[in-house]
């Protein structure tokens, strides 16, 4: 399936009413989708996922913008994260669940506190969509009060990368809010 502007859109399909079963088995829980006539899935399409290492939180970006939060272990939605302009095609997920940051097709790379539900800071530095968000080490968490490693850096990190459809290969330092480019792939 392919949008109007000629991207590609891939496609979960799950099933609706009592085979959509969750994890634990249950009808319902697992929140499938409607699909229309033709086996589309009315606009529910998932770009991008993350998960925390204890699979406690699961996150995926969504063809409508969103960023949503399931507890994968029940299947029940937690909340979603709304601000991205265009479909949601990339995530990273802090460890302890705390964090997220997407990448979108929008050209930008948001900063999520998962907590308060709320966009902490948005990288505009792409000139085209971003395809792909990543992290060095074991997190991405950028020192949230509370949260000290073992080197007293107050989280890890705090250094996340994006590249996209513009062949920008960017660093973007969460503590200091500044992108960087690291390589221009021709």
């Amino acid at each position: 399936k392919f949008s109007g502007s000629g991207q590609y859109i891939p496609q979960l399909l799950m099933p609706s009413g009592p085979q959509a079963a969750g994890r634990d088995g249950e009808a319902g829980r697992g929140g499938g989708w409607e699909q229309d006539g033709n086996g589309a899935t009315n606009g529910h399409s998932l770009w991008s996922l993350a998960v925390t290492r204890s699979a406690s939180l699961l996150v995926c970006g969504t063809a409508s913008c969103v960023v949503r939060g399931w507890d994968p272990r029940s299947g029940q939605r937690l909340w979603r994260l709304r601000g991205h302009t265009e479909n949601v095609r990339a995530l990273v997920l802090s460890d302890d669940g705390a964090l997220c940051v997407s990448g979108s097709a929008d050209r930008t790379v948001r900063v999520w506190d998962v907590g308060m539900r709320r966009c902490l800071h948005v990288f505009d530095a792409h000139q085209d969509s971003v395809w792909a968000v990543a992290a060095a080490g074991d997190s991405c968490g950028c020192g949230l009060p509370g949260s000290v490693d073992a080197a007293g850096a107050g989280g890890s990190l705090g250094e996340v990368f994006s590249g996209g459809r513009d062949g920008l290969l960017l660093a973007h330092d969460l503590r200091q809010s500044q992108s960087t480019l690291v390589a221009r792939h021709a």
